[in-house]
């Protein structure tokens, strides 16, 4: 299980992975947080044992910063499905997405959460390959795996 805290004492499960059990080779694991906080943020996986009894890795602390401006930063990039847009609410207030036609595929795409600061938008119905992320005065490149 993946938990994420503010705070380092009231923790919130992202993500459960389930294990491959009893193995003797080495196993690797992954996932995204697509709605990271701004600011700084705690990670800590839980490991649960097939009889009840967990135990918690090293705390990990990342910082997010915005610093306003008008640059918009967008993660993660490459991406298979969501990507998480930061930026100011004046540059994020439109955003189109484009491919390397200059199509509008905006239509295509769904905003899944929208804060301030912060938009995340999923891509799952775009086809593998190279877009364009378009605000008020910013444009990225996109890659959708």
């Amino acid at each position: 299980t993946i938990e994420r805290s503010t705070n380092g004492i009231d923790w919130r499960e992202l993500a459960k992975i389930d294990g491959a059990g009893n193995s003797s080779s080495l196993l690797s694991y992954e996932s995204t947080d697509n709605t990271p906080n701004l600011g700084v943020s705690y990670y800590r996986l839980k490991q649960t044992d097939f009889d009840g009894q967990y135990s918690y890795s090293q705390t990990k602390s990342v910082n997010i910063e915005y610093n306003g401006g008008s640059e918009i930063d967008i993660f993660p990039n490459p991406t298979q499905d969501q990507i998480t847009v930061i930026g100011n609410s004046m540059e994020s207030e439109q955003i189109n997405i484009y491919n390397v036609l200059g199509q509008d595929v905006t239509s295509i795409t769904e905003i899944m959460s929208n804060t301030e600061s912060l938009v995340v938008i999923d891509l799952s119905n775009l086809t593998s390959g190279v877009y364009y992320l378009k605000t008020k005065t910013t444009a990225k490149k996109i890659y959708k795996q």
